[in-house]
């Protein structure tokens, strides 16, 4: 027995022993690297400024063993701790757990008599008692021994019996106030955990050495307490800081949708998650031999340091305070026309480089979380009228339609009783939820409708399909296969010309090009111009759109492309099409990052990257020149800038529902794409503006936005009036 006890610690249990043997012997810390940080640029300062950074803050922390006042504590520390607003939140939420609690058959006018919120001098004793009970609590109340226990480790701790060490879920917990015997329990249980009796016993003593007071501390509120910790080292001994670093946005909501966050789990949404790997760089590690007491020796060539490699900073394309402006404009636009929301990009069409990408709603990168709120939703009786539910895959939605004429709903969640009935409705505080994160402008897929007709146009003259000139005869509406083809309000217009054909948004027009085109080379040109794949932008995942091939067109499906129909794309390709006829028929890969500045000093220097020549310059200008009428003498005359020559298009795009269009307000997304000075462009800019309800047209809510931005551009980068 004794040899097979031997065989068994020095061959299968070798490396666990060594491991125990060196954890010992080798003191080890990670050493955390820096984040990189994220820049803007203004162009008028030639400033770069910080949009995400780190910084040091610091945790207030109490070792209960060391503290021989702690009422004394309690008194002093309490004004300067006690927050009245998130002590409102926790009541708040104590009240809806009461909520839930109460029988089912309460009568409504007793509820008062349950839910009586606490008043600031309540909460402020509560919060001084559990203050009290931190830093009385010398003995901790519950230890997490192993967190991912085996079924046979759970199984040998289930067979003891013991109160005191059990199998909660995966884990191995033990509570040290059950434990009458730390000796009798540690060698019954430690064999079972591979660990040391004498460092289970410790353990199971419980002693509570560190307990959280506060965290992520505000500079000046750590200073207070730092100076009332030094004003008696007596009273306050068993107190003190630790600093940690936290991921911070000095912009707050500035470009939010394009940055992200980061959060424990490392970078969500936008850049953050994108360049996640070069943001975080590499922690360093520190290893020294211990002596028998743990203290580190220094001598000879035991210590090994490698240093951590911080991470890379990088600097976008994005000028701060058109960025700024632009997400002003935006949001009020989205207000103004009741929509569910929108997005406006900018872009210099000679280098592809954005200078603004704005989406409202937006969310406060350093609150990040408050984007999920939810807050109670107070509905009447004939509210219950418009309440949908809908049950797909096993799970349930539920939408209040607020206004079913105009398509305006919000998602509920019902928060239950204990019996599990609904009590009441609660929505996101914000209305959209997570959706807030998501940065539409590039990743949201839609159907373009009318602004795509610039693009069929440009094919058409790139073949010499047709000129400026072409007449077509508009005399009403056209069959194709079972379909009706008619232009948008109904008008028709006779015999007009190509450019009245834009200048008009006439779907009969683009129907006849599109059938001259026919479907190969139609088809061969949208790719051309970046649908159906990627543009190239610095985010994960981005989306392609939707571009079938041309073989499956029916002939309907051939005509109903020409105007924007039955394909989809982002934003972000459809203002790279327009940057593209605006600088000559190159197209331009869009940039975001225009430098990565590395950790050991070296930089990297995006340049612009041209993708390809899409279409001849001769038809690049004839095409500008056509879409600057469609300006001065068409449909979007409302986008006309003093001084300025305009070149751009509308589109009106309508959204379905059970494979049916709907018409009217909040069923449209508006969009509108030019570019100035139409002579010699400089900005190209997209606005988009969500099922707005003020008006369904582009013409009527995504024009104006686009010149309230234009009128602020040419001003803030000193544009030469061409006209």
């Amino acid at each position: 027995m004794i040899v097979s006890k031997i065989f068994y610690l020095q061959v299968f249990k070798h490396d666990y022993y060594v491991n125990v043997a060196l954890a010992a012997q080798q003191g080890y810390k990670e050493l955390e690297a820096s984040r990189g940080e994220i820049f803007l640029r203004d162009f008028h300062s030639e400033n770069d400024f910080r949009v995400a950074t780190n910084v040091t803050l610091k945790t207030l922390y109490a070792d209960p063993s060391y503290l021989d006042y702690p009422n004394e504590i309690v008194e002093s520390l309490t004004p300067l701790l006690f927050d009245s607003l998130d002590a409102t939140k926790q009541d708040e939420e104590r009240l809806k757990q009461i909520r839930q609690s109460l029988p089912e058959d309460i009568e409504e006018e007793k509820l008062d008599d349950f839910l009586q919120p606490k008043t600031i001098s309540e909460l402020r004793k509560d919060f001084k008692d559990e203050l009290l009970a931190k830093l009385s609590s010398k003995i901790r109340k519950r230890i997490i021994l192993v967190t991912d226990a085996s079924v046979q480790l759970q199984f040998n701790i289930e067979s003891f019996g013991l109160p005191s060490v059990v199998v909660e879920g995966d884990m191995i917990v033990a509570y040290p106030e059950k434990i009458s015997d730390e000796a009798y329990v540690s060698k019954l249980v430690a064999p079972v955990l591979e660990m040391s009796v004498d460092r289970l016993a410790v353990i199971l003593k419980g002693e509570n050495r560190y307990v959280i007071l506060k965290k992520a501390m505000d500079p000046s509120l750590s200073l207070k307490v730092k100076e009332l910790l030094d004003s008696d080292k007596k009273i306050y001994k068993g107190l003190g800081f630790e600093d940690l670093t936290y991921r911070h946005y000095p912009e707050k909501t500035l470009a939010a949708n394009v940055i992200g966050y980061k959060n424990q789990e490392g970078g969500q949404y936008g850049l953050e998650r994108y360049f996640d790997d070069m943001l975080s760089g590499e922690n360093g590690v520190f290893k020294a031999k211990l002596d028998g007491l743990g203290q580190s020796l220094t001598v000879g060539d035991d210590t090994v340091i490698t240093p951590a490699k911080d991470g890379t900073d990088i600097y976008l394309t994005i000028d701060r305070s058109i960025q700024l402006m632009t997400e002003r404009l935006l949001s009020k636009a989205v207000t103004e026309y009741n929509a569910d929301s929108g997005q406006v990009i900018i872009m210099k069409p000679k280098t592809g480089e954005i200078l603004a990408m704005a989406n409202a709603p937006s969310f406060d990168l350093n609150d990040y979380s408050s984007a999920l709120d939810k807050s109670e939703l107070v509905l009447e009786e004939e509210d219950y009228m418009n309440i949908e539910r809908l049950l797909k895959d096993g799970k349930e939605t539920i939408w209040f339609h607020e206004d079913k004429e105009r398509y305006q709903k919000v998602q509920l969640f019902p928060v239950k009783s204990e019996q599990g009935r609904e009590i009441y409705f609660e929505t996101f505080t914000n209305r959209v939820g997570p959706a807030a994160y998501l940065n539409k402008a590039v990743f949201d897929v839609y159907e373009p409708g009318s602004v795509f007709k610039p693009i069929t146009m440009a094919a058409a003259l790139d073949v010499d399909a047709v000129t400026p000139a072409t007449i077509i005869n508009d005399d009403g509406p056209i069959k194709v296969d079972e379909f009706t083809i008619d232009n948008a309000l109904g008008e028709h217009y006779g015999e007009i010309n190509m450019t009245e054909v834009l200048e008009t948004s006439n779907n009969i027009g683009m129907a006849w090009i599109s059938q001259k085109l026919g479907r190969r080379l139609f088809y061969s040109y949208i790719k051309k111009f970046g649908f159906g794949k990627a543009t190239g932008l610095d985010f994960y995942s981005e989306p392609i759109g939707k571009v079938t091939s041309y073989l499956g067109w029916a002939e309907s499906e051939l005509v109903t492309r020409s105007f924007g129909q039955g394909i989809s794309v982002t934003p972000v390709q459809m203002i790279t099409s327009f940057a593209a006829i605006a600088n000559d028929g190159v197209l331009m890969k869009p940039m975001l990052i225009n430098k990565l500045n590395n950790f050991d000093g070296t930089h990297q220097n995006i340049e612009p990257e041209a993708v390809s020549r899409v279409v001849s310059k001769k038809t690049a200008n004839t095409l500008t020149a056509m879409l600057t009428s469609v300006i001065d003498n068409g449909q979007g005359a409302s986008g006309q800038i003093p001084g300025y020559s305009v070149a751009g298009k509308t589109g009106t795009a309508q959204t379905y529902s059970k494979g049916k269009p709907l018409e009217g307000p909040g069923t449209t997304f508006a969009t509108f794409v030019g570019f100035l000075p139409a002579s010699d462009p400089e900005i190209v800019i997209l606005t988009k503006i969500d099922k707005p309800r003020a008006s369904q047209w582009a013409s009527s809510t995504a024009l104006p936005l686009f010149k309230k931005v234009a009128e602020y551009l040419v001003g803030y980068l000193s544009i030469s009036p061409d006209r």
